[in-house]
């Protein structure tokens, strides 16, 4: 999907376990040659609370700080993955500024980069 987007991958999809896990992260470059960093929480069954934590996790200095120490150093395309997303969780992606994807592919794009 990122591909079909006109972003370059850079790193395989990778799984990474901080304080809080992030399911999907991989490095990405824009058609300007700019890295970012696609980031990813995966929910079997998806609505707004799941949604408004990932969203409050990305936007968290201290999260963010601990995806620098790894090497995830931004800026962010933040998403949410949901096989069954309620009808909740597209509320609340629009709300906070999160790209939806479903087996579909992408629902709602990220409104805005998160920076690094």
């Amino acid at each position: 999907m990122l591909e079909e987007k006109g972003y370059h991958i850079l790193t395989e999809a990778l799984y990474l376990r901080l304080n809080g896990d992030v399911d999907v992260a991989q490095q990405v470059e824009d058609a300007q040659g700019r890295r970012l960093w696609a980031v990813l929480e995966a929910k079997t069954r998806l609505g707004w609370q799941a949604v408004e934590a990932w969203a409050n996790r990305m936007r968290s200095e201290g999260f963010r700080a601990a995806l620098r120490r790894v090497g995830v150093e931004g800026p962010f395309l933040v998403y949410v993955y949901g096989m069954r997303a309620d009808l909740s969780a597209r509320k609340a992606v629009e709300k906070f500024g999160v790209g939806l994807l479903s087996s579909q592919g992408e629902i709602v794009p990220p409104n805005e980069e998160l920076p690094a």
